[in-house]
C-alpha cells in the first residue's frame, strides 16, 4: 500500500487507459481517478478507516438536528446501512462509466 501508485501494478494502469482508447488528457485523469478511488480506498481500509457510520457520525447528526435537510435526515437510516463495500461498488461503477463516456466522446 505504500508504493502502490508507483509499483508495477500502478504504473501499467497508464496502459490499460491507453489501450482503452483514450487520449492523453483522459489518460491522466483517469489515471490519478483510479490512484484515488481504488488505491486511496484499499489505503483506508488497511487501516482501519472504511465508510462506516463512525466515520459519518457528524453528517447523521448534523441532519437529525437540522430543519434545513429534511431529505437528508429521512436518509439517514439508509445512510447507517451503506456498508464500505457498497460504496466502493458504486465508486468503481462510476468510474468505469465515466471512462466509457470519455471513450465515445
Amino acid at each position: 500500500m505504500t508504493r502502490g501508485n508507483h509499483g508495477p501494478g500502478g504504473l501499467r494502469l497508464a496502459e490499460v487507459l491507453a489501450a482503452a482508447g483514450l487520449d492523453e488528457p483522459a489518460q491522466a485523469c483517469f489515471y490519478l481517478v483510479f490512484l484515488d478511488v481504488v488505491l486511496g480506498r484499499a489505503h483506508r481500509e488497511v487501516h482501519g478507516d472504511p465508510a462506516t457510520p463512525e466515520r459519518n457520525a457528524g453528517i447523521f447528526e448534523a441532519a437529525r438536528a437540522s430543519s434545513a435537510a429534511p431529505t437528508l435526515k429521512a436518509l439517514v437510516p439508509h445512510l447507517r446501512a451503506v456498508t464500505a463495500d457498497e460504496v466502493f461498488d458504486a465508486e468503481f461503477d462510476m468510474l468505469v462509466g465515466a471512462i466509457h463516456a470519455a471513450r465515445r466522446q
